[in-house]
């Protein structure tokens, strides 16, 4: 390893496109610590896959010294971060671990198999919606269709997606923003606010899905708090509008790219989740001092999981393209969706409605239209996010 041969994680480069240094840590530094950030970053397959499901490390507990940073951030700051603390994927609380049992019947492949054919109709109205002339394909399809299936699986009505996909935006925002930023904790409190009384006076009391009905038992189950629930329904928003809409644009763009062309769509959606997935990392923190590739993780220290990186990671083990048909290009292997105890739970539902999304968009042959020189992405670290994919006149 020579870690010399490493800049800076986090820069204004690396926010734009991580891949150069993704490849940079594989080949240099494949476990590596980053001064600026106070964080190991671990970026091959192997040790990726391997730490996922290792017990030494656990979610990144809440950071108390928050509580002492100056005013007028700290007011800002703490209760966004209190209710980051209590989404599943950030926590390993008893709480979080309960709900995840609850949901997680609602959830299954064979649950939300139930949903496709009104995933599948929705996308095809939007996908020959879009206008004739010029378009954009995240606004005029991806996120107006990510937010309709996030509306069904909880049994709300479309406009209530609208609202929800208000709320989200702030929020990853602020999670994909280097450091606790106090202009995106502004915008991302009112958000955890409006989506609590939302949750408890509209949500709630409809319980008229499965989904719904788990949450709404959750609630009166004595391990769970009232703010559990609010942060679940939280991460099953920004999970299913964001990213989701990202990995229909990431699909759709790899699609008219050079060698795309048609192929399946469980092909084309599991080459996308493996070749830019949405989540980017996940971190983790060391619950203990443990020795891993010849570097010591000290207790409590950051670790990172670079899994974007893992999914570029030739050494890895093969893909063969989709889990389900075993058809696609061979890729190596991705994990997109995580894997153990902080595994994705929506992931059969975010892979239903991806075949959906794409298989609608070449039913109406949107991704020849894709201006690929006018593509606009976000500039965040950890995730993948698009701001413009503009489309051609028809």
């Amino acid at each position: 390893m020579n870690d010399s041969l490493v800049p800076p994680v986090v820069t204004p480069e690396s926010r734009r496109d991580p891949y150069p240094l993704f490849r940079r840590l594989r080949e240099h530094a494949p476990v590596h610590f980053d001064e600026a950030t106070s964080s190991w970053y671990v970026s091959r397959y192997a040790d990726v896959a391997a730490l996922l499901l290792d017990p030494r490390l656990g979610a990144h507990d809440f950071p108390e010294w928050i509580h002492t940073l100056p005013e007028p951030g700290r007011s800002v700051i703490v209760p966004v971060e209190e209710h980051l603390a209590r989404w599943p994927v950030f926590s390993d609380r008893p709480a979080q671990l309960r709900l995840r049992r609850l949901l997680q019947p609602a959830l299954t492949r064979a649950a939300v198999g139930e949903l496709e054919p009104e995933i599948a109709g929705a996308a095809r109205r939007l996908a020959t919606a879009l206008p004739a002339g010029p378009a954009d394909l995240l606004a005029g399809f991806a996120r107006p269709a990510a937010r309709w299936t996030v509306a069904r699986l909880l049994g709300l009505p479309e406009e209530a997606g609208r609202q929800l996909e208000e709320w989200s935006d702030p929020l990853i925002d602020y999670v994909g923003t280097p450091g606790m930023d106090v202009p995106a904790a502004l915008r991302a409190a009112p958000a955890v606010t409006a989506l609590t009384g939302f949750v408890h006076e509209e949500l709630l009391p409809r319980a008229s899905t499965p989904v719904a009905r788990a949450l709404a038992g959750a609630v009166r189950h004595p391990e769970v708090e009232p703010e559990d629930v609010v942060a679940m329904v939280a991460q099953l928003v920004t999970g299913g509008i964001e990213p989701t809409a990202t990995a229909t644009c990431v699909a759709a763009l790899r699609a008219a790219g050079p060698g795309g062309g048609p192929q399946s769509a469980e092909a084309g959606v599991e080459e996308a989740l493996r070749a830019d997935p949405p989540f980017q990392i996940a971190v983790r923190e060391a619950k203990t001092s443990f020795d891993y590739q010849g570097r010591r993780f000290a207790e409590g220290q950051r670790v990172v999981l670079l899994l974007a990186s893992a999914g570029q990671d030739d050494s890895g083990p093969r893909g063969g393209g989709c889990p389900v048909t075993g058809a696609g290009r061979g890729g190596p292997s991705h994990l997109a969706f995580g894997r153990g105890r902080h595994y994705c739970l929506g992931a059969p539902l975010a892979r239903l409605h991806l075949r959906a999304a794409l298989s609608a968009l070449y039913e109406a042959g949107v991704p020849a239209r894709i201006d690929g020189a006018a593509v606009v992405r976000g500039e965040f670290f950890g995730l993948a996010a698009y701001r413009a994919v503009p489309l051609r006149a028809r």
